[in-house]
């Protein structure tokens, strides 16, 4: 075979590539989730809508399709239909012809097309990302838009795991400048859950509209935060009403229609009204050369399924209230899974899980707890802490809790044993608990959350946890009696090898403890 010069044979012109590929993306741990088979597992990964039953939501049956290709631009009923859901009726009555739309492959190609777009014909020197954000977006942007710099601004205080309205409105105050694009979420935040007030939406319009920013939406939620499509439609209807700004949407009809692999969207983009109507159909133009050159043009089977959903009154009823129902379920598990971890006095605040709205909740759990929760409890969710509410359903939402409540410390830094009814303890800790998980027999058990908390503390102490009576033995702290053995009474006993055990613990070793140890 003849090579190129610059090629040597059993080489390839691919030989700079190296691997970026960290294993810990969201369809990755969903191909884990799926691997385990532990029956105890939980999937709190991707956000797709499940039933209490973990059923996914039935879409519309359509019986007859045809499979002929669609226009350049997309189904023209679904645009229309689109804009409806998004603009409202009296926008596009008033400036429906400032509006360039085209049919897209979901949320992911309409992100993709508007940073192609950007890039070669306006040119914004930055674009804005909040810090979090869908970890598509900075791929998107660095991958169809090189040329525009990448910048972040702050959209969530960790400390009061809520939005940073202040951080990010001093932040683009500060540094963004003429042109530049700013990227923002309509709803359902995603990954926090967490949304801007009216009144600072209010305040954030007004921010782009001095600083003359492109803004673009991302909806991919839209319905799936209040439970009402129009109520969550707010932000960009306050955008059409009371800013001159020009802006994109994005919109993406996977979660709200359960249309996920059916890859349906919609990108609109609103031109200056002040500006000729012509400009309108010029952008569209636009995207349509970029889009062919891309897939040539979008799918059909979803636009049809979306299409018969929004134009037909009976069915667009119906789909309202399945939101509404979809919305009220997940609210509800947001609501057990805190009640949950109030009733086990788990430490920390969790009203964030409340407050916040949509498939996700940004739980505040750290690299380290979502890797204990994996290896030890078979629970999954992101390295960020987003946690899908989807996920969580009556027949487990007590096992997360516990699961969540286990992972805490029951140690202080000086040694002070602080497990509820008991009291002030300064006595050594060894790096292992005995656990008395039935009233017949007694067990060694290998809990390694607890090993790695007690490992990193130079003293020992036994904690013996007895089951009370009329409780399911489950092994949680909140559901036992407890007592306090000091470590010399247990110096010369049945217990002294059970207790050497560091070691054992962390190699996962299970010892039986004799029935006649004095409790």
């Amino acid at each position: 075979m003849n090579f190129p010069n610059s090629v040597k044979e059993g080489d390839t012109r691919f030989s700079c590539l190296t691997s970026t590929h960290s294993g810990a993306g969201a369809f990755e741990l969903e191909a884990k989730f799926q691997a385990d088979a532990d029956p105890r597992k939980v999937n709190l990964i991707i956000g797709a809508y499940r039933s209490d039953s973990a059923e996914p939501w039935q879409k519309l049956n359509i019986q007859s399709l045809h499979h002929e290709y669609l226009p350049l631009r997309g189904n023209q009923k679904l645009i229309e239909a689109a804009r409806l859901l998004i603009f409202g009726r009296k926008f596009i009555q008033e400036a429906g012809r400032s509006i360039a739309s085209i049919q897209t492959v979901a949320g992911t190609g309409a992100n993709s097309l508007i940073a192609m777009l950007l890039e070669k014909h306006v040119q914004p020197a930055r674009i804005w990302l909040p810090n979090p954000t869908w970890a598509n977006h900075r791929d998107i942007w660095t991958t169809n838009a090189p040329g525009i710099s990448l910048r972040w601004f702050p959209y969530y205080n960790d400390s009061t795991q809520s939005f940073d309205f202040e951080a990010m409105m001093a932040t683009l105050k500060q540094n963004a400048r003429d042109n530049d694009a700013v990227l923002l979420h309509v709803c359902a935040h995603n990954p926090t859950g967490s949304d801007p007030t009216e009144r600072e939406w209010m305040e954030i319009a007004q921010l782009c509209d001095e600083k003359n920013l492109f803004v673009i939406f991302d909806s991919a939620y839209q319905g799936l935060a209040s439970g009402n499509p129009e109520l969550d439609a707010w932000p960009v209807r306050h955008f059409c009403s009371h800013s001159a700004v020009e802006f994109a949407v994005c919109q993406s009809f996977s979660k709200n229609f359960g249309l996920y692999g059916e890859r349906t969207g919609v990108l609109h983009v609103v031109v200056s009204r002040a500006a000729s109507q012509g400009h309108a159909k010029l952008v569209e133009e636009r995207l349509v050369e970029l889009q062919r050159a891309l897939i040539s043009m979008p799918p059909l089977l979803g636009s049809l399924i979306a299409t018969e959903i929004l134009t037909d009154e009976n069915l667009m009823e119906t789909w309202k209230k399945d939101l509404e129902l979809m919305t009220r379920r997940m609210n509800a598990m947001r609501r057990s899974l805190y009640d949950e971890l109030l009733r086990l006095q788990t430490p920390g605040n969790w009203e964030h899980i409340i407050k916040q709205t949509g498939m996700f909740s940004y739980t505040g759990l750290d690299k380290d707890d979502i890797a204990l929760l994996q290896r030890d409890y078979h629970i999954y969710m992101l390295p960020s802490g987003r946690a899908s509410i989807c996920g969580i359903a009556s027949e487990n939402v007590t096992y997360i809790a516990q699961a969540i409540n286990r992972k805490q410390p029951f140690v202080h830094q000086r040694g002070t044993c602080t497990c509820a009814r008991i009291k002030n303890f300064k006595l050594p800790i060894v790096s292992c608990r005995v656990i008395f998980h039935d009233r017949t027999s007694t067990e060694f058990l290998r809990d390694s959350d607890l090993v790695h908390q007690c490992s990193q503390l130079p003293q020992m102490l036994v904690v013996v946890f007895l089951p009370s009576v009329n409780i399911k033995p489950l092994i949680h702290v909140d559901r036992y009696q407890h007592c306090c053995l000091p470590s010399v009474a247990i110096a010369s006993g049945n217990l002294a090898s059970a207790c050497r055990v560091s070691d054992a613990c962390l190699n996962r070793h299970r010892y039986k403890i004799p029935t006649t140890v004095n409790r």
